[in-house]
């Protein structure tokens, strides 16, 4: 039999202890019920004194009944835990607590607070079905098993801010009645987020996903914040997350934040290129290079400098100076003022009499010089709208 309190609480805590030894009557490795409530009555010293002494043993509480508040803050449960089917009638609060182990927490009931703020769940922490009805506090928590709160309902407010999962945390069917809060969090997979209902407000700003999470046929509430939100890294892209991009950008054009919209339309072209075969590829990549999808402006205006610079020696080639030397100053001055004439012919300062006949290859060059020139200017005007919303 695993040692229970004896010797790590008050005289009355160790006789009671003893007392629930006799009668609990439990499997090997596993303290259940009264006996196991008397363990979270000893204290945190007592506690993980205990624990540690024992870590192979099971706390199982569930189906129990906790009438008053439980206080677990700073607890290291080493084994594993069982409250799936509890009923926590009080406020309930495991800060700073560490479960090494599997826990479920599925079908409990928290009839107020309940608080898992600066936790760590090093296995699976499962909390299917469990009902939230007062604030959840999962504040700067850390998921790094297995993570689920399938068909959980939260009646009031769900905060989860600065937390931490790792996996793909499943929060199929979960109710969140009173709003959800993931600020500043980090997803190490793909959330799910099938079926779910969230009302009053949804809060992803500055979270980062290393993959896209899928909010499709999700409920979502018309207050949504998905500013400084990352996805990445691209390269680790399925063809499924080109629909769950274009669910991202709908709603952050539906929320007027243009910002992540251009973002996630960005991730979006990357995403299709995994169904698109190399040729089809190619208009993308330019995309991507010469202005950043839209986004950069400097990109275009370097690119637009570059023509010039480029076109402007190879018009010097062709100027006929009594120069002794090709490409001299007087040379490479009149080529730019050439390719500044063809490049940007609408300016009266760019009409320019060429000083040499434009036919054959530099007329080649003058057209494709106008073209990608053309080019550039356009992106830049693109560039320009998206960031300030011309």
């Amino acid at each position: 039999m695993p040692t229970l309190a004896t010797g790590y609480a008050t005289d009355g805590g160790r006789a009671m202890a003893e007392e629930d030894q006799a009668i609990s009557g439990e499997a090997e490795n596993v303290i259940s019920g009264r006996a196991a409530h008397n363990l979270l009555m000893l204290g945190q010293d007592d506690f993980n004194k205990w624990s540690a002494d024992n870590p192979e043993t099971k706390i199982d509480l569930s189906e129990y009944e906790f009438k008053d508040d439980l206080n677990c803050d700073g607890f290291i449960f080493r084994g594993e835990v069982d409250f799936s089917g509890a009923t926590f009638h009080k406020s309930v609060s495991f800060k700073g607590a560490e479960f090494s182990r599997d826990v479920s927490m599925s079908a409990a009931t928290f009839s107020e607070t309940a608080t898992f703020r600066n936790s760590t769940f090093n296995a699976k922490a499962y909390f299917l079905g469990a009902s939230f009805q007062g604030f959840a506090g999962l504040i700067e928590t850390k998921f790094l098993g297995d993570t689920s709160f399938f068909e959980a309902h939260f009646f009031s407010h769900a905060d989860s801010t600065g937390s931490a999962f790792k996996g793909d945390p499943d929060f199929s069917l979960a109710k969140f009645d009173g709003g959800l809060a993931l600020t500043v969090t980090t997803f190490q997979g793909a959330p799910v987020f099938f079926g779910s209902q969230i009302k009053v407000s949804l809060d992803l700003s500055n979270s980062k996903f290393t993959a896209v999470p899928y909010l499709k046929s999700a409920e979502l509430p018309p207050q949504i914040s998905l500013h400084g939100m990352t996805i990445g890294p691209s390269r680790d892209y399925t063809p499924i997350d080109e629909g769950l991009l274009c669910k991202l950008r709908e709603l952050a054009s539906s929320t007027r934040d243009h910002d992540r919209e251009q973002y996630f339309f960005a991730h979006e072209v990357l995403a299709a290129r995994k169904r698109q075969d190399r040729v089809d590829r190619i208009p993308g990549y330019l995309y991507e290079w010469c202005s950043n999808f839209g986004r950069s402006v400097w990109r275009p205006v370097f690119g637009l400098l570059g023509i010039w610079l480029a076109s402007a020696a190879l018009y010097a080639c062709f100027v006929e100076t009594d120069a002794a030397y090709p490409l001299c100053t007087q040379e490479f001055g009149q080529g730019m003022q050439l390719s500044a004439s063809m490049i940007l012919p609408f300016l009266a300062a760019s009409r320019y009499e060429p000083p040499c006949q434009i036919d054959g290859w530099l007329a080649a060059l003058a057209f494709t010089e106008g073209l990608l020139g053309l080019v550039m200017i356009f992106l830049i005007g693109l560039a320009l709208r998206n960031r300030f919303r011309i």
